[in-house]
C-alpha cells in the first residue's frame, strides 16, 4: 500500500511506488499526481481523504479485516446479462475507487481532488508498421483464429520481419466451415481443443469476490492450452478490430453514397433522403458481416432499418429479476456512456472492450502507446467509407491483409466462435444442467424461474439465441452455491 499524505512541510511519501505501463505517478516536494493515461490490464485503487491518499494494487488490502463485500443481487444479475462493472468500480469496498484511464488524482496543500486529462500518446507511423514494431524479436506465436484481427497481426509480423507461429485452436469441424488463410513463409500449429473442457463451469475460480465471466475465463484458458502446447507466449488480435472501426453514422456519406449503401436503396424501405439522415441521427441501424464484391469481410447494413433497441433478458427472468437488471443497466451503462465520452474514441473503445474480454493472459499489441497512437491518427473516412452500395470498416485491416495478397479470411464476427462453443457445450450438457436448476441460489432468491430456464435448455431455437447469457447463469448459479 502506498499513502501520501500532506503535512506542514509539504507532500510525505511512503509505499513501494510501484507503477506498470499507463500508470503516471509524479511527486515534488509540493505536490503528488497519480494517473492512468492508457488502458490496462492491471488495475490500481485508491482512497482518499483530508489527510492524504492511498493506492495499490491490492483491493483486499484497503478491504482489510472487513473483506470484499458480497454482491448485490442486482450485481449478478449484470454478471449473468454481460454488463460489466462500472469503469471505477472497488466491489463496494467502502470509500475505495479504481483509478480509470484518463482520471488524475492530485494531492497539494489545497487538499485531494480528481480531475480529468486527456492521455497523452507517442508520435506515431502507420497502423501497421506499429503493430508489428511491438510484436516481440524472438520466438513467439500468435493465437491464429483466421479472422481478421489474427490475420492482420500475422501480416504485420511479416512485414516487420519477424517470423512468429500461427497457432490455431481446433474446435472441431463445426467451427471450421472454411479452410484457414495461410501465411506464406509462416508455420501452422493446430491444437486440438475439446469445447466442453473449455466451457466446463466447475474449475472456476469460486474463491474471487465475482463469478468470472466466460468472455474473460474461456479465452484465459484457450490461450494457456495453446501457449503451453507450443511452449511458446502468446500474441492476440484482441481489440484491434473494435479500435479500428466506426459506425455507419460516424461516416461522412454524400447524399448519392447514402441513397447507394444498404439498407436505404432497397426499394419501399426509405422512401425519402431526409428519412434515410433521420435514421442516422438516430443511430438505429448495425453493420452485419457479408460475402460481396470488393474487400473481404467488409460490412454492410441490415437490409431493413433495426427496430428501436427492445430490452433483453435472460430466459426464466422473474418480475423482481427484471427490477434488479434494472438497478445494474441504471447503476453502470451511464458511467460508462461518460466515460467513454470523455477519452478519444479509441481509447474509449479499448477500454471497454478490455472490461468485457480481459487480456486471456496474451500479448495484446492493441493495447501498445503506439498502436493507440496510430489508431487515433486515423480518420473516419480512414476507417470505414460506404463503397459499390456497401459499408466497409476496418478498411486498415483489409488493405494491409490484401496488400499482403492474403485471401480467405474467415469472416465471422468477433465473439462468434464463443457464441457457438456456447450452443455446444448446452447441448451437449443440457439434461444434467437442468437438472441442478432446481437447486439454484438465484432460483431461491427468487429473480429466476428454474423451469422456464429448463425449457429453454431443451428448446434448440432459445438456447441458440440464449447460449450465452444461459451460460453465463451456469457459471454464476455455480461460484454462488461455493460461497454458501
Amino acid at each position: 500500500m502506498n499513502k501520501v499524505e500532506i503535512c506542514s512541510s509539504g507532500i510525505r511519501t511512503a509505499g513501494p511506488m510501484s507503477t506498470f505501463p499507463g500508470l503516471r505517478a509524479v511527486q515534488s516536494k509540493n505536490s503528488f499526481e497519480l494517473a492512468l493515461e492508457l488502458p490496462s490490464t492491471r488495475s490500481l485503487y485508491y482512497r482518499m481523504d483530508p489527510s492524504g491518499l492511498e493506492w495499490g494494487e491490492s483491493l483486499a488490502a484497503f478491504a482489510g479485516d472487513a473483506g470484499i463485500p458480497a454482491p448485490e443481487t442486482w450485481d449478478l444479475l449484470a454478471v449473468v446479462h454481460g454488463i460489466v462493472p462500472a469503469p471505477d468500480d472497488a466491489l463496494g469496498v467502502p470509500g475505495v475507487q479504481r483509478l480509470t484511464v484518463g482520471s488524475v488524482v492530485r494531492v497539494d496543500a489545497a487538499g485531494v481532488r480528481v480531475g480529468r486529462q486527456a492521455p497523452r500518446l507517442p508520435d506515431s507511423g502507420s497502423l501497421v508498421d506499429e503493430v508489428g514494431a511491438v510484436l516481440p524479436d524472438g520466438e513467439f506465436g500468435i493465437a491464429y483464429s483466421g479472422g481478421l484481427s489474427s490475420t492482420f497481426l500475422a501480416v504485420a509480423a511479416q512485414r516487420a520481419g519477424k517470423r512468429p507461429v500461427l497457432v490455431h485452436a481446433d474446435l472441431g469441424a463445426a467451427f471450421a466451415p472454411l479452410p484457414l488463410p495461410g501465411i506464406p513463409g509462416l508455420e501452422l500449429r493446430r491444437i486440438p481443443m475439446d469445447v466442453s473442457e473449455l466451457l466446463d463451469h466447475h474449475p472456476i475460480a469460486t474463491e474471487l469476490p465475482r463469478p468470472p465471466t466466460p468472455e474473460v475465463e474461456v479465452r484465459r484458458r484457450l490461450i494457456a492450452r495453446m501457449s503451453g502446447a507450443v511452449d511458446l507466449p502468446l500474441a492476440a488480435g484482441t481489440l484491434l478490430e473494435d479500435l479500428v472501426s466506426i459506425r455507419l453514422p460516424e461516416a461522412d456519406i454524400s447524399d448519392d453514397k447514402l441513397l447507394e449503401c444498404e439498407p436505404f436503396h432497397v426499394a419501399g424501405a426509405l422512401p425519402t433522403l431526409a428519412e434515410a439522415r433521420r435514421l442516422l441521427e438516430e443511430q438505429t441501424v448495425h453493420a452485419r458481416m457479408v460475402a460481396g464484391d470488393g474487400p473481404p469481410g467488409g460490412r454492410q447494413h441490415d437490409s431493413q432499418p433495426d427496430r428501436p433497441a427492445e430490452k433483453y433478458f435472460v430466459p426464466g427472468l422473474t418480475a423482481a429479476g427484471q427490477e434488479e437488471y434494472d438497478i445494474a443497466r441504471q447503476l453502470r451503462l451511464p458511467l460508462w456512456q461518460e466515460h467513454t465520452m470523455s477519452l478519444p474514441s479509441a481509447l474509449g473503445r479499448a477500454d471497454a472492450a478490455l472490461a468485457e474480454r480481459g487480456e486471456a493472459g496474451a500479448l495484446l499489441p492493441a493495447l501498445a502507446p503506439q498502436v493507440l497512437a496510430a489508431v487515433v491518427a486515423l480518420s473516419a473516412g480512414d476507417i470505414g467509407r460506404v463503397e459499390r452500395g456497401m459499408f466497409r470498416n476496418n478498411r486498415p485491416l483489409w488493405q494491409a491483409i490484401d496488400e499482403h495478397r492474403v485471401t480467405g479470411v474467415r469472416r465471422a464476427a468477433p465473439g462468434y466462435w464463443l457464441r457457438l462453443a456456447a450452443a455446444e457445450h448446452l447441448n451437449a450438457q443440457r439434461d444434467k444442467l437442468a437438472a441442478g436448476l432446481a437447486e439454484s441460489p438465484l432460483a431461491k432468491a427468487g429473480v429466476i424461474d428454474a423451469t422456464e430456464v429448463a425449457a429453454a435448455l431443451h428448446d434448440p431455437r432459445r438456447m441458440m439465441e440464449n447460449a450465452l447469457p444461459l451460460l453465463r447463469l451456469i457459471w454464476t448459479d455455480h461460484w454462488m452455491r461455493r460461497q454458501s
